[in-house]
């Protein structure tokens, strides 16, 4: 058996108090920033508060939110408005949400939500939109469902919206940032356009260009941008750069963990 002297010993528990130390260090490190989240939930609430009811020829009307949704998702954001062309009569339905806690958005999609109230998904493919010099392309799907003997349908472009990261095309992409402990408490969000069955590709790629336009800044506060003090990067492949503002912008300060 080896005897340690007394002087090796107190070496040792230095060491090992260090250790702890560090390692105490790393943790309270890893771990979130709850004041940055409230302040970044909160910089997003007012940048959708300051959203305008009228653009152009657009006007539009706030829709009544089902009060299950807002105990489904507690939601930091829930924003559904009607727009209406006045010159055309053309309409689309925008659906912004935000979560304040990543976890709270999972499974909330298309694929699930719609099907959940009686819709039937028969297709899907891809649309593109450009915002700030970035363009990217998410998911639009078709829904029909016969109700009282005639069948409906609707055209939903969803894309998710990613703190930090950017846009996402799916639930795998809000997967991903859910187990991140260090990002997950600044949420993550979703826009949908919704639009009527009768709409052609061509009138669809129209709308959603103007109403890009509309809620740019809205995008924009959850994905990341200069007003937020966040990285707003590619994530998951979905945007492709062509300027130095915009989705997949670089050169902006980093603040999330």
């Amino acid at each position: 058996m080896i005897e340690i002297g007394g002087r090796m010993k107190r070496r040792i528990a230095v060491g090992a108090a260090l250790g702890i130390c560090a390692l105490v260090g790393w943790q309270a490190r890893a771990l979130p920033d709850p004041a940055g989240a409230e302040k970044f939930h909160a910089s997003v609430r007012a940048v959708v508060e300051k959203l305008p009811e009228k653009s152009g020829s657009w006007t539009s009307r706030d829709l009544p939110v089902l009060q299950a949704a807002v105990e489904l998702l507690r939601p930091n954001v829930l924003h559904q408005r009607r727009w209406v062309d006045t010159r055309t009569g053309e309409m689309v339905t925008v659906l912004v949400v935000h979560c304040g806690d990543t976890r709270d958005l999972l499974g909330h999609y298309p694929p699930v939500c719609y099907v959940g109230q009686g819709w039937q998904q028969s297709g899907i493919t891809d649309w593109q939109a450009e915002l700030r010099g970035s363009v990217f392309s998410a998911p639009e799907y078709e829904f029909v469902a016969v109700k009282g003997g005639r069948t409906e349908g609707l055209w939903v472009r969803n894309a998710m919206l990613l703190p930090g990261k950017g846009l996402g095309r799916g639930m795998g992409d809000v997967q991903k940032a859910a187990r991140n402990v260090t990002r997950r408490f600044f949420g993550a969000g979703q826009v949908q356009f919704v639009f009527p069955h009768d709409y052609t590709e061509a009138q669809r790629e129209r709308i959603s260009g103007e109403m890009m336009g509309i809620y740019g800044e809205v995008l924009l506060s959850v994905t990341g941008s200069t007003e937020t003090g966040m990285e707003a990067g590619t994530g998951t492949g979905t945007a492709t750069e062509r300027g130095s503002s915009g989705v997949a912008g670089e050169g902006v300060k980093r603040e999330i963990p």
